[in-house]
């Protein structure tokens, strides 16, 4: 039976770390996301603004996470920054896809995709329209967990 690591923040108190190659390209690409996270929320409003915000945000500090996991020794610390890092990155596909939408249609309105199938569903009861947006926004998230979940077993 395999063995399965814990989530074990002590664990990377006391590893030994390493710096890999690749890790000045790392911080040149974090740093470029950050700065151009900043650089849009300076802009004046623009379509997607805020997703396009958090998109960069997010994948700075999902490229953070891989490279303080590259940079561990320690196989207990590698998982736990994995562990942490997959929320994240779980994040990145609907932010794009949101700030895609967005952005095409000159939505000014947060979650325009959810809204609308959520005004659509209100027909048929009288559950509010934010509630069910965040409900359907949920199912989306547990259904890409799920996802990646299942397709981690295949391999």
């Amino acid at each position: 039976r395999p063995m399965i690591a814990a989530f074990d923040p002590a664990a990377c108190a006391s590893t030994a770390w390493q710096v890999a190659p690749d890790l000045p390209l790392r911080l040149v690409v974090i740093c470029g996301l950050m700065g151009l996270a900043g650089w849009s929320d300076a802009q004046r409003y623009f379509p997607g603004k805020r997703a396009f915000f958090w998109l960069n945000m997010v994948l700075g500090l999902w490229l953070a996470g891989t490279t303080t996991e590259h940079a561990a020794v320690d196989a207990g610390c590698k998982v736990t920054v994995a562990l942490l890092s997959w929320p994240i990155a779980l994040l990145q596909t609907p932010l794009w896809a949101l700030f895609l939408v967005q952005y095409a249609n000159g939505e000014t309105r947060p979650l325009p995709i959810l809204l609308s199938l959520s005004q659509r569903l209100r027909e048929l009861g009288s559950v509010p329209p934010r509630r069910l947006a965040l409900f359907l926004l949920g199912l989306l998230g547990i259904g890409a967990a799920l996802w990646i979940i299942l397709a981690e077993l295949w391999h």
